[in-house]
């Protein structure tokens, strides 16, 4: 008897730790410089793919590099 107590109490405690902590898995994978190791890993336990951000396309986005003479 103490030990099906137990089991769901444990069962009970498992899916309160997973639902309080979800919302900050989901947000934590929308960073952009989050490792890829994290990425994988938030992805397997949420069972969701990080969106991928494409490059910009808009010219004025790039970044220019200048040459510096040195002297």
């Amino acid at each position: 008897m103490a030990t099906k107590r137990v089991t769901k109490r444990r069962h009970f405690l498992k899916k309160l730790a997973i639902d309080l902590i979800t919302p900050q898995m989901e947000e934590r994978l929308t960073w952009p410089s989050l490792p890829m190791n994290l990425q994988v890993l938030l992805g397997g336990i949420l069972q969701k793919k990080r969106p991928l951000h494409e490059p910009s396309s808009d010219p004025t986005a790039k970044k220019k590099m200048c040459n510096v003479p040195k002297g």
